[in-house]
């Protein structure tokens, strides 16, 4: 400070050199970390064109798989990571293809399309959520399989302790025992096999029975038509003590399960050919036996000739048959990035598949 004649003046000390030098250098480092501070915030905040992107790409997978879906013809697999299915030949090589969508489950993969084993590609990038879901229907249908012909069972029978009494068997006067089988539930047709009866020969044996089945008519009488016969030798039948005589058929057509049929005992000559035993009961019988004048039928259900009346069946199984169709599929995908809106679509599936 230097004094002089005037006021005393105080002269203001400036910067050094090193002391600019220092201010400059904070200065720069204070602005290098505002830089970077707003480098990072800007990095925070979304790039709206590449979600954009991202959804367009997301929203033509899904179109992409609506078109494969709706045309699906067979399920192959079904989860809610994954869809394969069958369609219409697209190679041109005479058979149907398969087509699989696929997403692994992992945040940021991609949704793969495949079609046969060997061509992929990725239709979606960069998936953070893929599900699918299913809308099905139930539908069941009534199945009847014929299950085949059961063995030779007992289908009618009339067995009695009573005293019997003997109806000759003589020429233009046949003698007829009428029934109606008991059959197993689901029978479809029945076929005669064998018949037994209860009869004795006379003491000259030399007569013949001609065994027959015949349908019996609305009236209760044994039709015209004869189904099968079998002649049987008087001389086989036992003497004096009438016993259980047995015929076999063979050839006797199948009849329907309501179908009443007679044995009808006709005589092939010499007359008499059999005596037949037969019990007059007490109670009345839904079938009859029926006895001819050589002109016309007429008949008892007080009646009954003791008898047995084999038959193998043929049954039908009813069976019901359960599918589930897959009707629709929901696809919900969302892609990877911040408030990134899920895209989501639903297929109706025109052929509605099987759904194993």
């Amino acid at each position: 400070m230097r004094r002089g004649p005037g006021p005393t003046r105080r002269r203001m000390r400036g910067f050094t050199l090193v002391e600019a030098v220092l201010s400059m250098a904070i200065v720069s480092i204070l602005l290098g970390a505002m830089g970077s501070l707003v480098v990072v915030a800007s990095r925070s905040v979304p790039d709206r064109s590449r979600v954009t992107d991202q959804m367009g790409m997301a929203a033509a997978g899904l179109e992409q798989l609506s078109a494969d879906l709706g045309a699906a013809l067979t399920i192959v697999e079904a989860t809610d990571k994954v869809v394969a299915f069958t369609v219409p030949d697209r190679d041109k090589d005479g058979a149907p293809d398969t087509i699989r969508y696929e997403w692994s489950g992992v945040a940021g993969g991609s949704l793969v399309r495949s079609i046969g084993a060997s061509l992929k590609s990725n239709v979606v990038d960069s998936v953070a959520s893929f599900t699918l879901s299913y809308s099905t229907t139930t539908t069941s249908t009534a199945n009847a399989s014929t299950v085949g012909s059961a063995p030779e069972a007992l289908v009618s029978s009339f067995s009695t302790l009573l005293s019997l009494l003997g109806q000759t068997v003589q020429t233009s006067k046949p003698v007829a025992q009428c029934f109606i089988p008991t059959l197993p539930a689901g029978t479809k047709s029945w076929t005669i096999t064998r018949v037994r009866f209860m009869a004795v020969g006379d003491l000259i044996a030399t007569g013949v029975t001609d065994v027959q089945l015949r349908p019996v008519l609305a009236s209760g009488m044994p039709g015209s038509t004869v189904l099968a016969s079998v002649s049987v030798n008087e001389s086989s039948l036992g003497l004096l003590i009438a016993s259980m005589q047995s015929v076999t058929f063979t050839g006797c057509p199948p009849l329907a399960p309501g179908q009443e049929v007679a044995i009808v005992f006709s005589c092939g000559g010499p007359s008499p050919s059999m005596t037949l035993s037969y019990a007059t009961l007490g109670l009345g019988r839904t079938s009859a036996m029926c006895t001819n004048n050589s002109v016309s039928w007429s008949g008892s259900t007080l009646n009954a000739i003791p008898y047995e009346v084999y038959a193998t069946t043929t049954t039908t199984a009813a069976s019901v048959a359960t599918s589930k169709r897959l009707s629709r599929v929901t696809a919900a995908l969302t892609v990877s990035g911040n408030n990134a809106p899920q895209v989501q679509t639903t297929v109706t599936l025109n052929n509605a598949p099987e759904l194993q």
